[in-house]
């Protein structure tokens, strides 16, 4: 009977030191599992956070640039057989191309020039967004989509028809925008914000523009029936 105990307690035993060794290698297991999702994760981030950000800037804006012209379309009616791919095309290479790197170099430059958190230089950032930026990016946007449609023999008369009041009317909206900007977005997000907020912008810029557009053509219609 001894015997048979001794074998039973050494069956026992054995039975616990080998469900210990399986708990181990499963949280060993799990550790390796959990380390490798975590450097997965943090390789996924690094990738992210190691775009060129001149690039990234150019993808956020032209992809927003895109959507604003998208919503004004639709605002105006648009329906899928009479979306106008083309004018939206202008918008969106506007924004990757120019307006998207320019904001980066922009705000940097502003950045580097005001960096202290006073009240003067938030003002002067705000002051210049306005008197500096805007005049440079309205009538960028004005030659670029007179450019691609082989119209930039009109830009003199567009901007003399349409610059001052795109200029004071996105003071109302841009002065706002841009005191959040300055105040409270940091400068690794700021071209994001400003061109979130150029969605409503942009589309504004380019429903305003379509509208002076048709009102033109149907004035010129009206004047060509006159002297019919």
């Amino acid at each position: 009977m001894f015997r048979a105990g001794s074998w039973s307690l050494r069956g026992q035993g054995m039975q616990f030191r080998s469900f210990r060794n399986n708990r181990r290698k499963h949280a060993n297991t799990s550790k390796r599992d959990v380390s490798s999702n975590a450097g997965k994760a943090a390789n996924a981030a690094s990738a992210s956070s190691s775009m060129n950000p001149v690039l990234k800037s150019a993808l956020i804006s032209g992809t927003l640039s895109l959507a604003g012209d998208l919503v004004a379309q639709l605002l105006t009616g648009a329906t899928p057989s009479s979306y106008d791919a083309p004018r939206a095309a202008r918008m969106g290479s506007f924004g990757l191309v120019f307006y998207g790197p320019y904001q980066h170099y922009w705000y940097a430059a502003l950045d580097r020039a005001f960096n202290a958190k006073t009240t003067r230089n938030f003002a002067i950032k705000v002051f210049l967004n306005q008197a500096a930026l805007a005049p440079i990016v309205i009538s960028a946007v004005f030659a670029w989509t007179l450019g691609l449609q082989n119209k930039l023999d009109e830009f003199p008369a567009k901007c003399e028809r349409d610059f001052w009041k795109t200029m004071t009317t996105g003071w109302k909206f841009w002065v706002p925008a841009a005191s959040i900007n300055f105040y409270a977005v940091p400068l690794n997000s700021q071209v994001l914000y400003m061109s979130c907020c150029g969605v409503i912008w942009t589309a504004y810029l380019s429903y305003s523009s379509s509208k002076a557009q048709a009102v033109q053509e149907g004035g010129d219609t009206k004047g060509r029936k006159k002297k019919g």
